[in-house]
């Protein structure tokens, strides 16, 4: 049975996933797997670390904060909450804030490579993707029994300024249902999943400081004669807007 219980989800139907095999998971308080969702400055490549929260490995920073138009990269680490046995698959969901984030490309763990969102069965909707996750390469391979896990991550675009939380929870199918049974799975068979959060902050777009560039006007008794006031230092490509109030901007100069 062991066979089974790490390829169950292979075993289903691509459309309705019809479970095969009984795959029981623990209920109430007992928690088998814990999750963590990490937003970072790179793709994370380091499998297995110790606190995804500090440090994914080299390559890759950890953030809490980006700009407007910035990419980032969201990741979602399991660890077993007993070391005598590991997690050998399974999905979630992780949602996001469609107002604030345009999703890119989904980006397979190197140690869960199997059945992953980029095999083209897409149950993803405008505000989370899944199923986040996927199956080890080896019918036995199991992680996470001491460490965190990395099970996948996602590219996002930041759009607009904001706060904004990322959080998982259980995978959902192309009709939106939620389904328990693709949960995370531990080698006793416990699919009982702590799910979580995490805040991020994203910054709008900042104005970058005007240098060598120069406004001169003209003070002058009335003579009759129409004057402006001139720029200069400007290079080709900028634009200038014209203002007598300080409220309503053109591109035409005030004459006086």
């Amino acid at each position: 049975m062991s066979f089974l219980k790490n390829r169950r989800f292979q075993l289903e139907s691509l459309e309705e996933r019809t479970l095969l095999t009984a795959a029981p998971w623990s209920t109430g308080d007992d928690v088998g797997i814990e999750t963590c969702i990490v937003v970072t400055d790179a793709v994370p490549v380091v499998a297995q670390v110790d606190d995804p929260t500090t440090s994914v490995g080299e390559g890759a920073n950890v953030i809490t904060e980006a700009d407007v138009d910035d990419t980032i990269y969201v990741s979602v680490y399991c660890k077993s909450t007993d070391s005598a046995y590991g997690i050998q698959g399974g999905y979630c969901a992780l949602y996001y804030s469609v107002s604030g984030f345009t999703p890119g490309s989904y980006i397979a763990s190197s140690i869960i490579p199997n059945d992953t969102i980029n095999d083209g069965y897409v149950y993803s909707k405008d505000d989370y993707i899944s199923a986040f996750g996927g199956n080890p390469a080896g019918m036995t391979d199991a992680y996470g029994q001491t460490q965190w896990a990395l099970y996948g991550t996602q590219e996002f675009t930041a759009t607009a300024a904001g706060e904004y939380t990322f959080y998982n929870g259980t995978a959902r199918n192309a009709k939106g249902n939620e389904k328990e049974t693709w949960n995370f799975i531990r080698e006793d068979l416990n699919q009982n999943v702590a799910y979580t959060s995490t805040s991020f902050t994203v910054n709008g777009a900042i104005t970058p400081d005007i240098e060598g560039v120069s406004v001169e006007g003209v003070e002058t008794v009335y003579d009759g004669s129409a004057y402006t006031v001139t720029v200069s230092g400007t290079e080709e490509g900028d634009g200038i807007f014209y203002s007598e109030d300080g409220f309503v901007y053109g591109e035409d100069a005030p004459a006086y």
